[in-house]
């Protein structure tokens, strides 16, 4: 039957989550930027880092990392964003400068928007149309890090190619006329409405420097804003924010006003000196997670100041699924089994770092559903509670494959490195396998070129992914599919070496609903991580944890699983 509203209730501000408790629905809604909570400064210190906290760069066509993401979220702005908010809501892209995300036609190759109409950069000058066609070529053209999140529009190649100026008129149309800019794709992109949410495809004008630009003016000159701060200074180690005066609220989803008056970053200074700062009201957000040997004292001194927050990230093993034994999946299902997540956990840090986790999506990500088959007791709740050893036993014993050579390689890079592997080469030999510990020590390069190339025959292999948007497809198409798997390739990214032609096929089905139907996208996600999970490829044990430490004067903490902590939403008091 068709729905009809029995009574509308004002709520003040734009709802942020929806909730239902019987005969009942709660509301919960994003603050406003007026009253007693606007103004102030607000200290940021980003921890150390391999940059001392310093973003990568803060152009958009350059930025690549969270403190360079941060930024420029706050500043500047795409068609596309993020409904910037906390939790699971914070992954659904909304409207930006468009005023609505479009359907698109022509078998899902062409997007066409309609820009909002009067925004302006802080400098005054209008926001047009080839603004967007401008921030691509750059993003094709320069050197930046993902050029293939727009490879597939009309006329990038020979933008890649650089085989003279890039072009994108056939590809991206506009029109200054109607405010409208239309994208053409070579074929269909299920994700494509999540690449432009990134900054790479922010707008800049097209009097922005291109090649001819210094690496010195990519990193520190920031380009005209068009959110609610613009970038003031950027001296030494100080970065600073102030309000754009030419800001007007267009959209509380996508770019709501801020709260603070002033935002500094202060560069250069280790997470552990950032935690004694923050602690003394020196600053107040330590942007960077809380170091190990530091939980106690935050978690217990620190309570009510400490928020814990799952990132979206999976830290798993890769079973070679081609080789002998876990081309069996009885013998990928037995290793599930006798896993001892908490043990491991344990070796991370405890429960505060990271938790126990079963599948391959992480918990926030759209179509994540809880779900733990490999413990003793499963429950639709999905939660691992023990090891099922006689389980795994039973497993390894049907399939015969008793006394097969097995290596384990690990990396210290990816968390708790050699030590969690000395513990699954423990596992396999207690299951009756002949198991021993590759350690590539600090060498990444050589450990992921070796784990990735199949004529390697790694069968065991521990490995970590982060996403850089949020989607489903961003986890499992790269890691998990047919045309994933490269062989004997150090690009290689499907290290399980994994095919399995039916849940392709439920994968592209998935596609085709994400871009009308996300609802039921998001269902069907849900379903291909359980047939995953069922058949076994990975040996998950945990999603990483993020511990965000704030000072005693910060309000309306709010983490977003795309953006991290929302700075601009912070109450200074």
């Amino acid at each position: 039957p068709d729905a009809t509203a029995a009574r509308t209730i004002q709520v003040g501000a734009a709802p942020s989550a929806l909730a239902i408790a019987g005969d009942e629905v709660w509301v919960a809604t994003v603050a406003i930027s007026t009253g007693a909570h606007r103004g102030g400064t607000l200290q940021v210190n980003p921890g150390g880092g391999p940059l001392g906290g310093r973003p990568g760069s803060i152009d958009p066509a350059f930025a690549y990392d969270p403190v360079g993401w941060a930024i420029l979220t706050m500043t500047n702005d795409g068609l596309l964003g993020y409904r910037k908010t906390g939790g699971v809501a914070g992954t659904t892209v909304v409207p930006g400068l468009a005023t609505a995300i479009p359907v698109p036609t022509d078998g899902g190759r062409t997007y066409t928007f309609q820009l909002r109409p009067n925004i302006v950069y802080a400098d005054g000058t209008p926001v047009r149309p080839e603004d967007f066609r401008t921030a691509i070529e750059r993003a094709l053209t320069l050197g930046t890090p993902r050029p293939d999140y727009y490879a597939g529009t009309l006329g990038a190649g020979a933008c890649i190619a650089r085989s003279g100026a890039c072009d994108l008129s056939r590809g991206i149309q506009v029109d200054d006329a109607t405010g409208t800019i239309s994208f053409h794709l070579a074929a269909p992109d299920p994700d494509f409405l999540h690449k432009l949410a990134l900054p790479f495809a922010f707008a800049v004008p097209p009097t922005t420097p291109d090649r001819t630009a210094t690496q010195a003016h990519r990193l520190r000159t920031p380009l005209p804003a068009t959110g609610p701060y613009m970038i003031t200074a950027y001296e030494g180690n100080t970065l600073t924010l102030e309000r754009n005066p030419n800001f007007r609220q267009w959209s509380s989803a996508a770019q709501p006003d801020g709260f603070p008056d002033r935002i500094e970053w202060t560069f250069g200074v280790d997470r552990h000196e950032g935690v004694t700062q923050v602690e003394d009201g020196m600053r107040d957000v330590l942007f960077e997670s809380v170091p190990s040997d530091r939980l106690q004292e935050v978690t217990t001194k620190f309570a009510a100041q400490t928020h814990v927050s799952p990132l979206l990230q999976t830290t798993f093993f890769g079973l070679n699924t081609r080789i002998p034994p876990f081309e069996d999946v009885r013998a990928r299902r037995a290793v599930n089994y006798a896993l001892d997540r908490e043990a491991v956990l344990g070796m991370m840090g405890g429960s505060t770092l990271a938790k126990l986790s079963c599948q391959v999506l992480p918990p926030n990500m759209p179509g994540y559903r809880p779900y733990c088959p490999y413990t003793v007791g499963p429950s639709p709740a999905g939660d691992w509670t023990a090891p099922d050893l006689a389980r795994a036993r039973h497993l390894v014993s049907a399939t015969g494959s008793s006394g097969t050579p097995i290596e384990v390689a690990t990396f210290n890079g990816i968390d708790p490195g050699a030590s969690v592997g000395r513990s699954i080469v423990d596992l396999l030999n207690g299951l009756g396998y002949r198991a021993t510990l590759l350690d590539f020590g600090d060498d990444g390069e050589r450990y992921f070129s070796t784990i990735a190339d199949s004529s390697q025959g790694i069968e065991v292999a521990n490995y970590g992914w982060v996403t850089d948007y949020p989607a489903p497809s961003s986890f499992i198409t790269d890691l998990l599919t047919c045309d994933a798997f490269v062989p004997n390739s150090s690009r290689n990214l499907n290290i399980a070496e994994f095919c399995e032609p039916s849940i392709d096929a439920a994968i592209q089905r998935a596609l085709d609903l994400q871009t009308h139907d996300p609802a039921a996208a998001g269902a069907a996600w849900a379903e291909i991580d359980r047939r995953i999970t069922d058949a076994a490829p990975l040996l998950p044990f945990v999603v990483q944890q993020q511990v965000d430490l704030v000072s005693e004067r910060v309000g309306n903490f709010q983490r977003n699983p795309q953006w991290g902590v929302l700075l601009d939403q912070l109450w200074v008091v």
